[in-house]
């Protein structure tokens, strides 16, 4: 059985406690109250790559990571990628700065790469 304990106890400390065998879901659940906590403490996490590898801040890079887009009703658009260890991470991006990052990626890139399917033309 999986026990966990979370406690902020500063604003710049968590306490943590865990014990037990866990499954997927068990730790998928785990990385996001450790997620949860961690926005919780002081220093924030560095807002650039850059800034985050000048203070030694963990980075999971993936090379084939699936990437999924969806405009939503409020004609936001909701851009979510997946990490093998992290899971589905999602970020709300405004229409504005949904064209930029676009055309950024066309500008780029030397050909033209669909987000929406793997290697092998397999939808994600």
């Amino acid at each position: 059985m999986a026990r966990v304990s979370i406690n902020i106890t500063s604003s710049t400390n968590a306490q943590v406690q865990i014990k037990g065998d866990f499954s997927a879901a068990d730790l998928e659940d785990l990385i996001y109250r450790l997620a949860k906590a961690r926005a919780q403490i002081a220093p924030e996490v560095p807002s650039t790559r850059e800034a985050a590898l000048e203070a030694g801040v963990a980075m999971m890079e993936e090379d084939r990571p699936s990437i999924t887009a969806a405009v939503r009703v409020d004609g936001t658009l909701r851009i979510a990628m997946r990490n093998r260890g992290i899971g589905w991470l999602a970020a709300i991006v405004d229409p504005h700065t949904a064209r930029a990052l676009g055309q950024y990626m066309v500008n780029s890139t030397a050909e033209a790469v669909d987000l929406f399917t793997d290697g092998d033309g397999k939808r994600h």
